[in-house]
């Protein structure tokens, strides 16, 4: 999901600065364009922290879930299926064809 134009333009910068070289990402996680859509990052994995530059991995049904979370403490990346956030894990994503 993209960032509304208002968040994007105090978050974002134009013309992008990103390291030259991409981030070596832990075994499953896979280069992301952050929320900006500018530099590539490593996706986060479930538990582990979100907000809307550091996006989930979308390709294992993960979504940032602010819900979740305490106000004021951030949020996480949890399971969703079918709009519901689900607490026994994910289920697999369909593999590209």
């Amino acid at each position: 999901m993209p960032l509304p134009p208002q968040v994007c333009a105090q978050l974002c910068r134009r013309p992008c600065y990103c390291p030259w070289v991409p981030p070596r990402c832990p075994r499953g996680s896979p280069l992301v364009l952050d929320g900006c859509g500018c530099c590539k990052i490593c996706a986060r994995r479930l538990g582990e922290p979100c907000d809307f530059l550091h996006v989930c991995d979308q390709s294992q049904g993960l979504v940032c879930d602010y819900s979740a979370a305490p106000a004021g403490t951030g949020a996480t990346c949890n399971c969703e299926h079918r709009g519901a956030r689900v607490p026994w894990g994910c289920p697999r994503a369909p593999s590209p064809a």
